[in-house]
């Protein structure tokens, strides 16, 4: 037992013990939160910081394998009635930053989770199968044929059925609705976007709450990490422990020997924790792994490199009936007609994103107080598409001397003309949509005015390129960050080797979005779960040196 030592924080030692596999329990919940104020005997297989869709996998395909699992997670434990889907809480609980994470010199906003569950938690519910021709880009440029394999397509598969992926919702917001009958109005091809709901009714109810999900779902429709792994993990004996900072991962000589964290009890004293661990798995995501991974010592040339954000602007516009685009799925449809641009694996995905007032008038241009009021007064008939562009080129993460991410990304020329390409097909599928007024996303708000189906100033949309897209004249956003820990079969350029292992130290592994070789092209939550399942496949084959 570990004894306070007033004024300073208290310390807790959570040492291995011979494995035993534990009987599964089951919980509503995924599990009690465990108390850091004794002493624990676990093997431990992984510690992860800030654990979502990837840690949440390996949690529960090791536990369930009978390894003792440790969970360590930065962020809060919230489930069921936790959740109260008020923007002004949940932002602020649920989101890194608060909600206010960005670029270092602003002109980029990140949406990442940072709750047990992580994105799982908040994203907007679709489950997009990584692209064909993005698997063989990674398997053929980064030395990774894994991607190509049945093995990977089996985790791919293993993890859609476990998030009960479907297309089986009833109907559409007035939003998506709009996106499906512009683009077929102009000959475009769209299609369903699978989503992880299960459960789900034909009912008001359940509609409604279906557009409140990103802010954490009280109704257990969503299946995220933590109504799946985090819950077997649970049944299986693992421990989570919330609210817990990990300060650095511990190496001797060449090897993962554990961790050093922080668990912050709500209102309470904080209590350094010291974890010894045959293996550690961290999962923070594209921003914070890299940056514990420099605290930890690691120092890889490539490390917090080639950052890549899927950065995404919204057109808005308003059509003469109401929209109410904060209910239903966030996202129900999907336009994938401008992916390929110019013969190359590079373009923009046309999609439609959540509409809360918060979020809302953080992407609307901004020209004045009156103007903007009178935006927001419109609300409820307005309907807005993203824009998600496949970056081609990418940023850095790096660590301040306090060890927090200080994050730097410029839309290069090649992804801004990508942008520009989706920003005016956008535009032309609200018009054909029935919008009257279209606000294009730039900082002078440039507005498209039509009648009918007619645009009548198509020359805005001729001149868009000639604006001044320069960082902070226009709203960039960014809900999936990936590739600063890229994994590949050459180590001098990537810091994870194949399977998941960072090339400096033994028995160090990652699970999320930053193993991604380059930017995935679609929302990558099933990308970067059905990788983890892959890489836990091997350390549940394996046992450390």
């Amino acid at each position: 037992m570990a004894r306070p030592t007033p004024p300073g924080p208290r310390s807790a030692t959570l040492a291995p013990a011979p494995a035993r596999r534990r009987p599964a329990r089951r919980h509503r919940a995924p599990a009690a939160a465990a108390s850091p104020c004794h002493r624990y005997y676990l093997s431990l297989p992984g510690a992860g910081n800030r654990l979502g869709a990837g840690g949440g996998v390996v949690a529960g395909e090791l536990a369930q394998a009978g390894h003792d699992v440790l969970v360590l997670e930065a962020g809060p434990y919230l489930h069921g009635r936790d959740f109260t889907q008020r923007e002004v809480d949940m932002m602020g609980r649920l989101y890194d930053a608060r909600g206010a994470l960005s670029t270092r010199d602003g002109s980029v906003g990140i949406l990442a989770g940072a709750c047990l569950g992580g994105g799982t938690t908040v994203n907007w519910a679709g489950a997009f199968r990584t692209p064909d021709y993005v698997l063989a880009e990674w398997a053929s440029q980064h030395d990774a044929p894994q991607f190509l394999s049945s093995d990977f397509q089996k985790s791919l598969d293993a993890v859609a059925a476990a998030l009960s992926v479907n297309t089986d919702y009833p109907r559409h917001n007035g939003q998506n609705q709009a996106l499906r009958d512009g683009s077929a109005r102009l000959g475009q091809a769209t299609r369903l976007i699978p989503r992880n709901e299960k459960g789900l009714m034909a009912v008001d109810q359940h509609f409604s709450a279906l557009g409140y999900s990103t802010l954490g779902d009280a109704h257990g429709l969503k299946q995220g990490t933590l109504n799946t792994y985090l819950r077997t993990a649970a049944d299986h004996g693992a421990r989570l422990l919330p609210d817990t900072r990990v300060e650095r991962v511990t190496i001797v000589a060449g090897r993962a020997t554990g961790a050093e964290a922080v668990h912050t009890p709500p209102g309470g004293q904080p209590v350094h924790i010291t974890v010894r661990a045959e293996r550690v798995v961290v999962a923070g995501g594209a921003i914070q792994t890299p940056v514990l991974l420099l605290r930890s010592g690691l120092r890889h040339p490539h490390l917090g490199r080639h950052l890549h954000l899927h950065p995404t602007v919204a057109v808005a516009a308003h059509y003469p009936h109401p929209m109410h685009s904060w209910h239903g799925p966030s996202m129900s449809i999907v336009n994938d007609t401008f992916t390929r641009l110019g013969g190359t694996n590079f373009g923009v995905k046309l999609e439609t994103p959540p509409t809360h007032p918060g979020l809302l008038a953080m992407v609307l241009p901004w020209r004045s107080g009156t103007q903007h009021r009178q935006l927001l007064q419109a609300a409820d008939h307005l309907g807005s598409f993203i824009v998600l562009t496949r970056d081609r080129d990418g940023g850095r993460v790096q660590a301040d001397r306090q060890g927090a991410p200080l994050i730097d990304y410029r839309l290069s020329a090649f992804d801004r003309k990508s942008m520009l390409t989706g920003v005016r097909a956008a535009a032309e599928i609200h018009v054909a949509a029935g919008a009257h007024t279209v606000y294009l996303p730039h900082g002078t708000l440039p507005t498209l005015h039509a009648e009918d189906g007619v645009l009548h100033n198509p020359e805005l949309l001729a001149s868009l390129a000639r604006l001044p897209w320069r960082p902070n004249r226009f709203g960039l956003y960014s809900a999936h960050q990936m590739s600063t820990c890229r994994l590949g079969g050459q180590a001098r350029t990537h810091p994870l080797r194949p399977d998941g292992e960072t090339v400096e130290v033994r028995g160090l592994y990652v699970a999320d979005g930053s193993a991604f070789p380059a930017c995935s092209g679609a929302n990558p939550m099933l990308t970067i779960m059905a990788l983890a399942h892959y890489t836990a496949q091997g350390l549940k084959a394996s046992r450390p040196a």
